[in-house]
């Protein structure tokens, strides 16, 4: 799937708007990083094979940790928006003219969490008693997944701090980089005095 690849070249492309001033997110450089991201990837699952398991293990963790560093930053150093403000003011922030639309529209991209599901169906021959196992893991997994998806929603959306509407117009890319007023004193935090 594209957007495997697509999605951490555009993740990368933000954070190097936020380390190097004037950097203009050029389209192009996506589109390279992806190749390169696909590149790295069949390596990974040719060349570098046995190594799969550790690396797997390595990536758990690390996005265990990150989960849980990236939420407690928020927490901790974003502005906060009022529980009022969270759960009762929606509104039409990108001129669809109806709310429910723009709801349906902006619920496409966290519908394609649904499709890995599929992966797993795919590899059930290698598995022993995949009749009993790999149910089991799918559900656990959606079930995992989508209690920390729901959980980093509410926090993102109790630390949107400005408004909406400059979350969408960042010069980051990504919203999420943006989210968090925090990310200027993290960064003031790290550089010597």
């Amino acid at each position: 799937m594209c957007a495997s690849a697509y999605t951490p070249a555009l993740n990368i492309q933000g954070l190097i708007v936020l380390n190097v001033e004037g950097y203009t997110l050029p389209g192009w450089h996506a589109a390279l990083m992806t190749i390169g991201i696909v590149i790295v990837c069949i390596f990974i699952n040719t060349v570098a094979i046995k190594k799969l398991p550790l690396l797997e293990g390595f990536m758990l963790l690390f996005f265990f940790f990150s989960f849980f560093t990236i939420v407690v930053v928020l927490w901790v150093m974003a502005e906060r928006t009022p529980a009022k403000k969270v759960f009762t003011e929606f509104s039409d922030n990108m001129g669809w003219g109806n709310v429910g639309l723009s709801t349906l529209i902006g619920i496409l991209s966290p519908f394609t969490t649904l499709l890995g599901s599929d992966s797993a169906c795919h590899l059930s021959e290698e598995l022993k008693d995949a009749s009993w196992v790999l149910p089991r893991s799918m559900a656990a997994t959606a079930v995992v997944n989508y209690a920390l998806g729901f959980f980093t929603v509410i926090t993102l959306m109790f630390t949107l701090g400005g408004s909406v509407q400059s979350v969408l117009d960042t010069k980051f890319g990504q919203g999420y980089i943006q989210v968090s007023t925090a990310y200027k004193a993290i960064v003031q935090w790290f550089e010597p005095s």
